[in-house]
């Protein structure tokens, strides 16, 4: 017997969607655990006549803003302490990787992946959360400078 069910036809993800997201070059990474958010966005640009009615709409800048809760990938406490005292500054860039079950959309091989913030929180028992924001600049390629 079934577990799970649900009405037919409709289209159902269970879990997670699984990434692995790094930073200093690979030297820190996290993987999603909790929650994923996921808002696509863009700037629009309208062109109104003498009437002042709307003739034409342009979207540029297309980009994901992504809010997710993740943990520390690590063999050990250490591990742990390290990635909550290297969290990814502003700015910094990210490398997002979608896993069989993630969400290709916002992997970051389809964009630069920019932090907009981190934080990190302990539970009483000692468990590291990290909760990242980044936006995901989608056909864009940024670099840093030296």
């Amino acid at each position: 017997m079934a577990d799970h069910i649900g009405v037919s036809g409709n289209a159902m993800f269970r879990g997670i969607p699984s990434f692995i997201i790094a930073w200093a070059a690979g030297a820190y990474s996290v993987t999603v655990f909790n929650s994923v958010d996921k808002t696509p966005e863009a700037d629009v640009k309208t062109s109104k006549n003498n009437l002042g009615a709307t003739i034409e709409m342009n979207r540029t800048d297309k980009r994901i803003k992504v809010k997710l809760a993740a943990k520390p990938i690590g063999a050990n406490q250490a591990a742990a302490l390290a990635i909550a005292a290297n969290l990814p500054q502003k700015m910094d860039i990210l490398t997002v990787t979608a896993t069989a079950a993630g969400d290709a959309s916002i992997d970051s091989s389809s964009g630069t992946a920019v932090c907009d913030s981190a934080s990190a929180k302990w539970s009483p028992d000692g468990e590291l959360t990290v909760d990242i924001e980044y936006t995901l600049w989608t056909g864009q390629t940024y670099v840093a400078f030296s």
